[in-house]
């Protein structure tokens, strides 16, 4: 059985195992709230990889989840802060991994930041914890952790919202897709000889 990283699907086939309509996965690339990794071009179907899948599942999950709850009443701009927030996920999703030893958590979170004081050129850079610590309205950022250090992450005094992704979950999730596909195309290929 060939590698199922290097193994790759089309929209069609995705959106189906996925259980998701193939034309709002389009809307979300034409919109660029997911960029696939291996573009189509014309006459030629856009391939997804697995990384791209999990991007995609994950963006499905949020959605779904209709997590910016602010513009209940106002249809268009609920829509326009759903879209926001698909945008930030999927920025937060471009480096996701996980660990062979343990589940993997993708956090966003919301909360302070520190701002580092800067430093002549030259001079040793400023060490952390020496900053002031500013919140900063819609700044987002992201974290992959590990199942043990994920009490740890959730307890800071710095965050005040988190959201958090159970990568280990819908990597399985993907993984049981593409070992399908991967099952399918052998006997396919088996049957052709």
């Amino acid at each position: 059985m060939s590698n199922v990283y290097e193994h790759t699907l089309t929209l069609a086939e995705l959106s189906r195992a996925l259980g998701v309509a193939r034309t709002r996965a389009e809307q979300w690339v034409n919109r660029g709230l997911i960029d696939p990794k291996l573009p189509g071009g014309q006459g030629k179907t856009r391939r997804w990889t697995f990384l791209d899948a999990m991007r995609l599942a994950i963006l499905i999950d949020v959605a779904d989840a209709q997590l910016p709850l602010s513009g209940i009443g106002d249809s268009e701009k609920w829509h326009g802060e759903i879209e926001n927030w698909l945008n930030e996920v999927d920025r937060h999703t471009k480096w996701i991994h996980g660990f062979t030893d343990d589940s993997a958590f993708l956090i966003i979170r919301y909360g302070l930041h520190e701002m580092i004081q800067s430093t002549p050129r030259g001079s040793p850079p400023s060490k952390m914890g020496g900053g002031i610590k500013v919140l900063q309205p819609g700044l987002l950022d992201s974290d992959v952790v590990r199942w043990s250090k994920l009490a740890n992450h959730l307890a800071s005094p710095d965050g005040r919202l988190f959201v958090v992704i159970p990568l280990s979950q819908i990597e399985q999730r993907i993984r049981t897709i593409w070992e399908a596909s991967l099952k399918a195309a052998a006997s396919n290929t088996k049957d052709d000889d």
